[in-house]
């Protein structure tokens, strides 16, 4: 009976070899759920006086990130006090969680993420139509080799007949590399339920005729 009892190397390493991804989901669970938890609980700016853009996939450059922030600002009215740029590991099975909790809890103004996965976002109505809110006009003229076509997505489930725009090709914008954030497949798109929608895309408008 102790023998069977007993912990050894040999066992120990086929227990890990069987269970591993049960750890890993535990651990994935449990960072989750401390994420959420200091989402809801931490003092913060009112949503309606702050601008946080979320960038998935990249750690931003810390004193380029300042400089942005800080542009941005002064690109803003004089009531708004806080513009944020935070970095995350990139959008997975795992991390899915965390950012619908995200943007369920209304934490994120603008999202910066892989085109698949901000497709797939805006498909499910979680950004606003860009084009209610930007000067696409001017955008778009940065960019004359970009089909603006290719961008105009048309919601099922939503009431309106017209298509929009939910997402512009951020790796278009040469001006991120300024972040050390090098990607050839992100985009940039406004959350659905922003509480400070117009100045978020003030911030967006920068980052994408940033060159």
């Amino acid at each position: 009976m102790n023998d069977l009892l007993k912990i050894t190397k040999e066992r120990l390493k086929n227990h890990l070899h069987y269970t591993k991804w049960y750890y890993f989901a535990a651990i994935a669970v449990v960072l989750i759920i401390v994420n959420v938890a200091y989402t809801i609980s931490e003092p913060r700016c009112p949503g309606e006086n702050k601008v946080n853009i979320m960038i998935y996939g990249g750690a931003a450059e810390e004193d380029a990130t300042v400089k942005w922030e800080n542009d941005m600002l002064g690109l803003l009215p004089d009531d708004q006090r806080e513009v944020n740029i935070l970095a995350s590991i990139s959008v997975d099975e795992l991390t899915q969680p965390v950012v619908m909790a995200r943007i369920a809890a209304r934490e994120d103004d603008v999202i910066v993420m892989d085109t698949e996965n901000i497709k797939s976002y805006a498909a499910a109505e979680a950004f606003l139509p860009l084009d209610e809110y930007m000067d696409l006009d001017k955008i778009f003229a940065m960019y004359p080799e970009i089909d603006r076509s290719e961008f105009y997505t048309k919601i099922s489930a939503s009431q309106e007949e017209s298509a929009h725009i939910y997402w512009l090709p951020l790796y278009a914008a040469t001006g991120l590399e300024e972040l050390n954030i090098y990607g050839e497949n992100l985009g940039i798109a406004i959350a659905a339920n922003s509480e400070n929608p117009v100045n978020a895309a003030i911030c967006a408008e920068y980052m994408m005729t940033k060159n």
